[in-house]
């Protein structure tokens, strides 16, 4: 069904380990530019740029320019609350290991 093949579409973000990183430090820090990305996950600028466009396109997350500037944060709803799952079944867990 359409609603089955649109999971599994979204459900393939939380499978790329960058691009999760980059939504683990949205979620830390707020709302960020691409500098402020780049310098806290150590990636390099060309694929948070890369990264965050796809993320955007998927709506996963929002930009707002300002200045010079733009900004990046986790859309509210659907997306974040996903997010906000994981993590907190992640840090629920004793062991780790078992996640």
């Amino acid at each position: 069904s359409d609603y089955t093949m649109m999971t599994a579409n979204r459900m393939k973000l939380f499978a790329h380990y960058d691009k999760m990183r980059i939504l683990e430090w949205l979620t830390l820090n707020g709302r960020q530019n691409v500098t402020e990305i780049v310098n806290g996950t150590g990636l390099e600028q060309l694929k948070v740029s890369q990264f965050l466009k796809k993320l955007r396109d998927d709506g996963f997350v929002t930009a707002d320019k300002l200045g010079r500037f733009v900004f990046y944060n986790i859309t509210d709803g659907v997306h974040k609350t996903c997010i906000q799952c994981i993590h907190k079944r992640y840090d629920s867990l004793t062991d780790k290991s078992c996640f």
